[in-house]
């Protein structure tokens, strides 16, 4: 059975599954322990202790029922507590999706109900998708309020807590078109350009920002309200691709001649922001070679006329003019 959701960890890796958990120990943490499978009806309680500015790592420990717990095991003791799970602190959002799922979860098992919010599994740890009709409007209502932290929230990523490019979102609205809709967010640098600000220090460090039109990127000087923008549309590209090193990750866009390279971005980032632009790539071309598709078949333009004017959007006059240039192309 594949797992519903996987959380890397430190020394290991845990897998949820609909009914229960699995930690399982990897590297040096397969020293003295193996993998623990620990069923959601057991768990009494889940205590998250989070990252601190003196800890990069946090840990997940489960309370399970009959076990005689009662005390919380320190940040050093989870590291070999079969019921703990150390986890780095760039990948506490989905480990906190995670401790939300099985909660949810629990609650069913208690009450005997279906919960309705982690029911689309794919939805709930993954995120919306513009593709989706539905998720589209939420990001067009998200877009026109402005609510960046909201897009973020929809793709389940805290993106918006990245402070190195808090000017940038300040002034993005002034920079999107009418119509335009904002889907994902990735920040790095952009060895690539000529135009970075002569007003900066140091890196570059550029907004970009996945819409339904273009990958839009902004760079706001630091000592000046200057800002400098690049659009790579979407008919320019033919491909995007997501890396993860050790610690950061990289966005690289191949436009055809040259690739465009978006690097140091945060790990957990790069990810979404490809997948989310392939997928509106592929929804394109589809749509794209449908409309093409109908505009060569003259019968299926004609069915079209036709229930444009039965609607009431064509009147008889426009009706016959544009039936008579259907008609002049067969």
């Amino acid at each position: 059975m594949h797992p519903i959701h996987s959380v890397k960890g430190v020394m290991g890796h845990m897998d949820v599954f609909d009914d229960r958990l699995t930690i399982t120990p990897t590297g040096f943490g397969k020293m003295g322990r193996s993998v623990t499978d620990i069923f959601f009806k057991d768990i009494v309680k889940i205590h998250v202790k989070e990252p601190t500015l003196m800890s990069a790592n946090g840990f997940m420990h489960f309370l399970i029922s009959g076990k005689g717990q009662t005390a919380i095991p320190s940040l050093f003791n989870a590291a070999t507590d079969a019921n703990s799970f150390v986890y780095r602190k760039n990948h506490k959002a989905d480990l906190l999706r995670s401790k939300e799922f099985i909660e949810a979860k629990i609650l069913e098992i208690n009450n005997g109900s279906v919960n309705e919010g982690v029911a689309d599994t794919e939805k709930f740890f993954k995120g919306a998708n513009p593709c989706d009709l539905d998720d589209y409007q939420l990001y067009k209502t998200l877009t026109e309020q402005r609510d960046w932290n909201g897009i973020s929230e929809l793709n389940r990523s805290d993106f918006q807590k990245n402070v190195s490019v808090s000017k940038e979102f300040g002034v993005l609205h002034d920079y999107l078109r009418d119509g335009e809709v904002v889907f994902a967010f990735v920040s790095g640098l952009m060895g690539q350009t000529d135009t970075s600000n002569s007003l900066d220090f140091g890196f570059n460090t550029w907004l970009c920002v996945l819409t339904n039109k273009r990958i839009l990127a902004l760079d706001h000087a630091m000592l000046s309200s200057s800002v400098d923008t690049q659009t790579i549309r979407h008919e320019k590209i033919q491909a995007i691709s997501a890396s993860q090193g050790i610690i950061f990750g990289k966005v690289t866009v191949d436009i055809g001649n040259r690739s465009i390279v978006i690097d140091n971005c945060e790990k957990q980032q790069v990810k979404k922001f490809a997948s989310l632009a392939n997928d509106w790539l592929e929804n394109i071309q589809e749509e794209n070679s449908s409309t093409t598709s109908a505009h060569n078949d003259p019968i299926a333009e004609l069915g079209k006329l036709a229930e444009l004017k039965a609607a009431g959007v064509l009147d008889e006059d426009e009706f016959a003019a544009a039936k008579a240039k259907i008609l002049g192309r067969m």
